[in-house]
């Protein structure tokens, strides 16, 4: 009997160191981490402290946008061709329209064959004349191709419109037009714009007798 409890003493301590045995091995492995596993290396870094949330920079005032410069005064003579297009020729124009449709359309293009001449006047008034006989010619018929091509196509409507009852009328402007070419002409300029006037007279005359007794 002493010696079977003996012998059951002997294999629970045996089974007793067994288990210790079992559980140092596992306390070690608690504290060795194994090497198969990188991230179980890694030093976890301590919580950095909160910084305070940094404000944006204030924004900057707008800076005022500079005040705009007086427009520079015109020439009195680009003055006073401003009044002729505004007080004759604009009028003038306005009446046409209340009489044929072709006949407005006419006259719009002689109220922008002068607004151009006047672009090429007050050009005038700030350059000096270029040299006709070189490469300033070219220079010269450029500024004036905008009102030439006007006065060409008033003169088209005259001539593609021969059977219309208002053929005189057609006639009075496109005659009266080539007063704008005096600009041309370095001698006695003038004189451009009177036979202008005399021949789109003679056509205004034809038309007040044919309509004398209306």
């Amino acid at each position: 009997m002493a010696a079977s409890s003996m012998h059951n003493l002997t294999t629970l301590v045996k089974r007793l160191e067994a288990a210790t045995s079992r559980l140092e091995d596992i306390a070690q492995s608690a504290l060795e981490l194994p090497g198969a596993v990188p991230a179980l290396h890694q030093v976890v870094a301590p919580p950095k402290a909160s910084t305070p949330a940094t404000l944006p920079p204030a924004s900057r005032a707008p800076v005022p946008a500079p005040a705009p410069s007086a427009p520079e005064p015109v020439p009195e003579s680009i003055d006073e061709f401003d009044n002729l297009i505004s007080q004759s020729v604009e009028s003038w124009a306005k009446l046409s329209t209340a009489i044929d449709g072709l006949l407005a359309e006419q006259a719009a293009k002689v109220v922008q064959a002068f607004k151009e001449q006047r672009k090429f006047l007050l050009i005038t008034t700030k350059a000096k004349k270029p040299d006709m006989a070189g490469a300033g010619m070219s220079v010269f018929q450029d500024l004036l191709k905008p009102t030439s091509d006007l006065m060409t196509a008033i003169g088209k409507i005259k001539d593609s419109n021969r059977g219309s009852p208002l053929y005189n009328n057609y006639c009075t402007v496109a005659e009266g037009i080539v007063a704008l070419a005096w600009v041309t002409l370095d001698s006695k300029p003038f004189k451009q714009v009177d036979e202008g006037l005399a021949s789109a007279q003679f056509w205004g005359n034809k038309i007040l007798a044919a309509n004398k007794n209306k």
